[in-house]
């Protein structure tokens, strides 16, 4: 008799937040960063980053320090 594998709800390969982060144009957060000078005034994260990490929060109802901590620990630089 063959087991039926059951799917996992965290077995999906593109996650919620990667879903909705394919929907932006990949040249639209550049250009506008440019455009409105938010690339020089960046300190250790980049536009694109950014982006991703305000839709996170706004996700799981984070706090910036949360991000900020969880990614330190993911070893993506400084924060």
């Amino acid at each position: 008799m063959k087991k039926h594998k059951r799917p996992q709800p965290t077995g999906a390969k593109l996650s919620l937040l990667r879903q909705l982060c394919h929907l932006i144009p990949h040249h639209l957060v550049p250009k506008l960063a440019r455009q409105h000078g938010v690339e020089a005034q960046a300190r250790s994260f980049s536009p694109q980053s950014q982006v991703v990490a305000l839709l996170y929060a706004q996700f799981t109802h984070a706090v910036m320090n949360t991000i900020c901590v969880g990614v330190k620990r993911a070893g993506g630089g400084t924060v």
